[in-house]
């Protein structure tokens, strides 16, 4: 039933775009299979090969060097492949520039740290201070909300403040917020998880929610929204017209692929501290609780939960930081600056 909500959304939009949409200019051209085959199938081979190390196999494992190896040979022959095809599906002169190639590691970077810690910060309200699905979901409202208002307050900064500065400070404020997150806290002692599990209730009863978590929910959402306002005209910095839709694209996929990677790499982290944690909690938890398999498990859910996710907070705030980095040494554009063909991008 979920889905069905986004159905009459879709229709709507569909009826609309024909009248409020302008068509763009048709450029003849090829279809690049081979850059799409060879970008697709990496791509893919890279999220597989991490996720797969993530969720418990190591980095050892056979399966996953397999399709780590995969991916790079892949990718190697995608840009093989694009130096040499008359019409490649991703021209390598984008990254010629500077600001462009910033902005798109830069922003990659910083969608690795935030939709990890959308992920890991939806499962810690839920499975630590035990709301229930929906109340989680309204729960994060003011993030959605805050990105949306904030995006929109720093584009309007941009005829008089240097992208550069809005995009910069965004991602100081986003890595000052996953590091609070990092500090969350919970008694998750054997004694008081074997309690929690017995009495069907969770070690966060300590953690406010308004204190705790909705500060830095509302910190995040200003850095963010200020670091994707800051970083659209850095990705479209004197673009040709003909390589527009390519930047264009490039935008989002580094959103997709930043969110992909960085979800992947930090559940590594978070698998690894806790599993450590378990290691550390498991004999006194099992000892309390020998004939109740499934209150060890969740008893050992509420024991070393916090300990993983903290730590991959603590990562993407690193993450946030470099993004940080990245963008006060690449991304130096005027106010108001344009795009090669007069068009603002501001």
């Amino acid at each position: 039933m979920t889905f069905l909500i986004n159905l009459p959304i879709a229709l709507t939009v569909a009826a609309l775009a024909p009248r409020l949409l302008r068509e763009s200019p048709r450029r003849p051209g090829r279809i690049d299979v081979p850059g799409a085959l060879t970008s697709t199938v990496g791509l893919g081979a890279l999220v597989y090969g991490l996720t797969r190390a993530g969720e418990g196999h190591g980095w050892a494992d056979s399966g996953t060097v397999v399709s780590l190896a995969a991916s790079a040979a892949l990718l190697i022959v995608f840009v093989l492949v694009e130096r040499h095809v008359a019409h490649p599906l991703l021209p390598l002169r984008i990254f010629r520039s500077r600001v462009r190639a910033g902005s798109y590691i830069a922003l990659t970077l910083a969608m690795a740290a935030m939709f990890a810690m959308f992920y890991f910060l939806t499962l810690f309200v839920q499975q630590i201070l035990g709301y229930r699905s929906l109340v989680a979901g309204i729960s994060f409202l003011p993030l959605s909300l805050g990105i949306v208002l904030a995006a929109t307050m720093a584009g309007k900064l941009m005829a008089r403040v240097q992208p550069q500065i809005i995009a910069g400070i965004g991602t100081l404020l986003a890595a000052f917020s996953m590091l609070m997150f990092s500090r969350l806290s919970v008694d998750d002692s054997p004694a008081a998880a074997v309690l929690a599990a017995g009495n069907g209730t969770t070690v966060g009863g300590d953690v406010s929610y308004w204190s705790d978590v909705f500060p830095y929910l509302i910190t995040m959402a200003v850095g963010m929204g200020m670091v994707l306002a800051g970083l659209i005209p850095a990705s479209l910095y004197r673009v040709a017209p003909e390589d527009a839709g390519v930047g264009s694209g490039l935008f989002n996929a580094a959103q997709q692929l930043g969110g992909s990677i960085g979800l992947a790499v930090l559940s590594t982290v978070a698998l690894h501290f806790s599993d450590q944690r378990t290691e550390q909690v498991a004999g006194p938890i099992t000892a309390a609780l020998p004939d109740d398999p499934g209150a060890v498990e969740r008893a050992l859910l509420q024991a070393t939960f916090t300990e993983g996710v903290t730590h991959a907070f603590l990562v993407g705030s690193f993450l946030l930081l470099i993004a940080s980095l990245v963008i006060w040494t690449t991304t130096h554009l005027k106010p108001g600056e344009t795009n090669a063909d007069g068009a603002h991008v501001g």
